[in-house]
C-alpha cells in the first residue's frame, strides 16, 4: 500500500524502532519528519535519508511551543 501525499511525523524516529517506521513510511511513499531529542542521531538521519521527503528536528516533546513549531513546519499550519 502506498502512501503518497501523505505527511508522518515520528518522535524518537531517528533511532531504534521509531527509525525502522520511519523508513517504512518513506518507502511506501510519505513524507516524513522525525524529531529526536538526540541531535548526532538527526544528522545521521538525515544523512543516510539524502534525497528523500524528509524534515528532520531535534526537540522536547514535553515542550509545547517547541511541538507546535516543529508541526507548523510540517504540516503548514
Amino acid at each position: 500500500m502506498k502512501i503518497v501525499e501523505k505527511k508522518v511525523l515520528i518522535t524518537g524516529g531517528a533511532r531504534s524502532l521509531s527509525k525502522a517506521i520511519a523508513q517504512g513510511f518513506l518507502t511506501e511513499g510519505a513524507s516524513v519528519a522525525v524529531n529526536d531529542k538526540d541531535a548526532g542521531a538527526v544528522a545521521q538521519f538525515e544523512q543516510e535519508s539524502a534525497g528523500k521527503p524528509i524534515l528532520a528536528f531535534t526537540a522536547d516533546i514535553t515542550d509545547y511551543e517547541m511541538i507546535e513549531k516543529v508541526a507548523a513546519k510540517v504540516w503548514g499550519e
